[in-house]
């Protein structure tokens, strides 16, 4: 039997890990334990590790700004830097902003 549970990684993120347990069978219900063949599998994006900021890189970037404004449009422009926008999403706001 198998339970899915939610670790807080160092970086401040989320991961699941299937913890293994002994087989109670009137507790396997298929949603918070299952067998584990019957465990979903990762699939796209789930699969990658998530690039949020780490703590000491967001300490450092707010003491080098002087007011949360700064900060914001600092992590704006790290956010656009590191993921720009698709063609299309660029399109809808050229869109957006021609009316």
């Amino acid at each position: 039997m198998v339970i899915v549970v939610p670790e807080l990684t160092g970086y401040a993120t989320l991961r699941h890990i299937e913890v293994s347990l002994a087989h109670v069978p009137a507790l396997v219900d298929g949603v918070k334990y299952m067998e584990p063949r019957d465990v979903p599998r990762l699939e796209g994006t789930e699969l990658r590790r998530a690039r949020a900021p780490s703590l000491r890189f967001l300490v450092k970037l707010a003491l080098k700004c002087d007011n949360a404004e700064e900060l914001g449009k600092r992590l704006r422009q790290r956010y656009e830097h590191a993921y720009p926008p698709s063609r299309r999403e660029q399109a809808a706001v050229d869109w957006r902003l021609a009316d």
